[in-house]
């Protein structure tokens, strides 16, 4: 096994770290590439080439080539933010969830995708414009509009992933999305094929409750099945929720005029809707409930064994117990035999236990 030493960032922002917070024009991108591993602090991170582009500079996909080809089972996992999050907290996350997954016995490299999400200072006045729209029309004037603007070059770092399979014999990809980071990639995979993604895993995820039925379900109209860009182009699906959310329960309430009409519920606090049809049948869900609540956070924060700060919404990245279920699921564990998990009441529902 070789040693992994580098960290990566991808972002479409304009201006990484400055204000206006807009996306690069013609769907370009910028590689970041730091020589510490799992480096949290933005200010490492070296800009790979004075001009944006819509593919990697030769030496980027060669660090990260040479380094997942050290691995005996190579094994890359992409982390996409979710709102209110700026260059340096993306960086932040990105590092800090591949330290954790790497604590807990995850071999494998962690890259980070940006997408040019406000700071919570502006995130709700100017999530989004008008009615729900999907995918939404491209705008630098809100959240929703950036992501719609966000939609060409993430398929563009999409095709790139795809790449490295070509270059890494036995190459899993995995793409870990946190709240509205979901909708960017429900968005960025809409419509698309061939993404070649092994595993996706969306942790609170704000998106309708609704997005892995199938799209012409005459229970639920046209807004059903809007997910299944990200059903159709990954070979397993694992939705992390918790009932215990308070965020994307707030979500619910103060964007419900910009979420989907037929699907007001977030899937990342009360799973995929199993109620009106049939999701796909790659699509798993883990009730979170039992472990992301106050009472086990607290008990973690009282033992010193996670942050102090840390609220239930971004906890999944810090609790022992969840990020264990992370890494058995990118490593392609068979859904039903993942330690700590109960069946759930419907076919590839299951229940996350306080391990014992």
């Amino acid at each position: 096994m070789g040693t992994l030493t580098n960290s990566y960032m991808v972002t479409n922002r304009n201006t990484p770290g400055v204000s206006p917070i807009e996306y690069l024009s013609n769907d370009n991108l910028w590689w970041y590439e730091s020589t510490t591993l799992n480096d949290p602090n933005s200010s490492d991170y070296i800009l790979q080439s004075k001009t944006a582009s819509t593919s990697a500079p030769s030496s980027f996909t060669s660090d990260i080539v040479t380094q997942l080809n050290q691995q005996t089972s190579p094994n890359l996992t992409v982390f996409i933010h979710g709102l209110s999050t700026e260059w340096d907290d993306a960086v932040f996350y990105t590092g800090t969830l591949g330290s954790n997954l790497a604590t807990q016995g995850y071999n494998g490299l962690v890259i980070g995708f940006s997408w040019p999400s406000f700071g919570s200072k502006w995130s709700e006045t100017f999530y989004a414009a008008g009615s729900y729209t999907f995918p939404p029309s491209a705008s630098t004037a809100t959240v929703r509009g950036n992501i719609g603007g966000s939609i060409g070059s993430f398929q563009n770092f999409i095709i790139w992933l795809a790449s490295l399979k070509t270059q890494v014999t036995g190459l899993t990809t995995n793409i870990v999305c946190h709240s509205e980071g979901n909708f960017m990639t429900m968005c960025g995979l809409n419509g698309y094929k061939s993404a070649d993604i092994d595993n996706c895993l969306l942790m609170a995820a704000d998106i309708n409750s609704g997005a892995f039925f199938p799209a012409d379900s005459s229970l639920v109209g046209t807004y059903a099945g809007q997910g299944l860009g990200i059903s159709n182009n990954a070979s397993t699906v694992t939705v992390y929720y918790s009932l215990n959310d308070y965020v994307i329960a707030a979500a619910e309430g103060a964007y419900s005029a910009h979420h989907n009409p037929g699907f007001s519920s977030r899937m990342g606090q009360s799973g995929p809707s199993y109620a009106q049809g049939t999701i796909q049948t790659n699509v798993y869900s883990v009730d979170c409930s039992p472990v992301i609540n106050f009472p086990n956070l607290n008990q973690l924060i009282s033992a010193n064994t996670i942050p102090s700060d840390t609220i239930l919404h971004t906890s999944y990245i810090f609790i022992p117990q969840v990020l264990d279920d992370i890494i058995a699921v990118a490593t392609n564990a068979n859904p039903g035999s993942i330690a700590n998990r109960s069946a759930g009441p419907y076919t590839g529902a299951y229940i996350m236990d306080i391990a014992t």
